[in-house]
């Protein structure tokens, strides 16, 4: 999966894309641009390959790595399936943003 984002007029950016987040889940190869959260996802080398936004020539070698490398790619994005699972899970995520509002709630004045 490729999803190569920019950094858009004023600095703006996305977060990280669902599309990546459902690659891995999917176990697919992955690779996307150093912008933003992207880098939390997907970690270069690790779980995939970052590329330069706007670089033509290292989108093209880690292209070339997938091809050349596909067992290395593969395990890439069975560790990125990893990842998504310890860190993306939604009821775990809510779990614990949950336990972080009720720890940091006011009490309700009495009356209103």
């Amino acid at each position: 999966m490729v999803a190569l984002s920019i950094v858009g007029p004023g600095g703006r950016t996305e977060g990280i894309p669902n599309v990546m987040i459902e690659a891995l889940a999917l176990q697919r190869p992955a690779i996307s641009t150093r912008v933003s959260g992207i880098p939390e996802l997907i970690r270069d080398g690790e779980t995939g390959w970052l590329v330069a936004p706007g670089s033509v020539t290292e989108l093209r070698q880690a292209l070339k790595r997938v091809q050349a490398e596909p067992e290395r790619a593969y395990a890439m994005a069975c560790a990125g399936r990893r990842l998504v699972e310890a860190e993306f899970d939604l009821a775990s995520n809510a779990h614990a943003q949950l336990a972080i509002f009720r720890a940091h709630r006011r009490p309700v004045a009495a009356g209103g």
